[in-house]
């Protein structure tokens, strides 16, 4: 006759080995990225206040930026600066590419990337938006 065996106990609840160590830091450095630049837009808003912070997702990859005006009887006022951010979770790297428009004028496609890896991830992605803001800002205020 077959006994019933006791069901054993659950297994305690673990995160995969991914999300540790390759997932969290990534996303622990984006955010970091984030609010280097909030710190950055705020700065650039006392000057510029028209400019609006905007945040989204699109294609799987993050985007923040600021965008100002819009096409207003056909005059070429919209400006942004975008930032979209990839995170490659295999390759423990994170890319960011910046966009840029000044009064409906296309400025140059940034891209920069990062590993995990690397000794500075966060001091390079820093430089990055400060570079990427300090043009956009010279284009911006142009006159």
């Amino acid at each position: 006759m077959n006994a019933i065996q006791p069901a054993a106990p659950p297994a305690p609840e673990t995160r995969p080995l991914l999300v540790e160590t390759r997932l969290l830091p990534l996303l622990e450095l984006r955010e970091g990225l984030e609010q280097a630049l909030e710190k950055h837009v705020d700065e650039m808003r006392e000057f510029a206040p028209e400019l609006r912070v905007r945040r989204a997702f699109m294609g799987g990859r993050w985007v923040i930026g600021l965008h100002a005006g819009g096409r207003v009887g056909g005059t070429g006022l919209f400006s942004r600066l975008d930032f979209e951010i990839a995170v490659d979770v295999p390759g423990r790297e994170l890319t960011v590419t910046s966009y840029s428009t000044v009064r409906m004028a296309d400025g140059a496609r940034r891209e920069v990337s990062v590993s995990l890896d690397d000794e500075a991830p966060a001091a390079t992605l820093s430089a990055f938006v400060e570079s990427s803001l300090l043009e956009f800002a010279a284009r911006y205020f142009e006159r």
